[in-house]
């Protein structure tokens, strides 16, 4: 083209379309993502000052994974390395591939750590189950002790009403956990009490549930110890339910504090 002879307009528009000019009115261009950078090229950077760090989530649930990236900043450009090396301090609880792809394979806490041309970084994370829905099987009582004002009371538990029905219900947000325990007999299904209850998990993946609730002007129920640990498709452990109250008899009253144990190896997930 003879940029001598066409017409303003139209030179303004080859220029445009040449050499890539914007309007001033124009939206700036989004920053890219990280290059990636493969480990046959050698960087001169100094290591103790260089930036860099391990992309990925710190918290997991057991049987998810997830992708980890080792990233560079290199005269204030991020670099995505691609070929770090890579492993974790505990192969027990997770395992990561060569392209930093990592599996959750049980509870409890491990680091993943990446080198990349002496440059080592490290990050922990935490693994625990996934215990969120409701959970429902059959229980077992083991033993009944205190304060009864029929002594009959807990020979009951131990005999007649010794199969329990238990559901057991969880919302979690990460590692703490909130909810109802139900603890009915067989024949009336899920009619027992509903007891809030609420817990943390711990490092080893098992969980303690505790709560109470009024039954009445002058007495409770209530979840005080338990051990919960989850085996993958079932929940297995006991708790211990406590009943406090006040018994109107002929003369006077009569207060029970008595605790019956409850143990079950089954307790299967029927929803979320």
């Amino acid at each position: 083209m003879n940029f001598r002879s066409c017409p303003p307009v139209v030179c303004a528009a080859v220029l445009l379309t040449l050499f890539g000019f914007t309007a001033c009115n124009e939206s700036p261009v989004a920053p890219s993502p990280p290059q990636t950078l493969h480990t046959e090229f050698v960087l001169p950077f100094d290591r103790t000052t260089a930036n860099a760090v391990i992309s990925g989530p710190t918290f997991l649930f057991q049987g998810t994974s997830a992708d980890y990236r080792f990233v560079l900043e290199v005269d204030r450009a991020p670099l995505q390395v691609e070929k770090a090396a890579w492993r974790v301090t505990d192969s027990t609880v997770a395992l990561i591939d060569v392209r930093g792809h990592l599996r959750a394979i049980n509870s409890g806490l491990t680091t993943v750590q990446a080198t990349f041309q002496g440059l080592e970084r490290s990050q922990p994370i935490r693994i625990v189950p996934d215990l969120a829905g409701d959970w429902e099987g059959p229980g077992q009582v083991t033993t009944c002790g205190g304060m009864t004002c029929d002594f009959r009371r807990c020979f009951n538990f131990l005999t007649a009403e010794s199969r329990r029905f238990v559901r057991l219900t969880i919302a979690q947000d990460k590692t703490e956990l909130s909810g109802t325990i139900v603890n009915g007999v067989p024949l009336s299904g899920l009619t027992g009490i509903s007891i809030p209850v609420t817990g943390r998990v711990g490092d080893s993946g098992s969980f303690a549930l505790t709560g109470e609730t009024p039954t009445g002007p002058t007495s409770t129920l209530g979840i005080t110890r338990s051990l919960i640990r989850s085996t993958g498709a079932t929940l297995v452990g006991a708790f211990s339910w406590r009943v406090v109250r006040l018994n109107p008899l002929q003369v006077g009253t009569c207060r029970e504090d008595f605790t019956v144990d409850v143990e079950f190896s089954g307790l299967t997930r029927v929803g979320r």
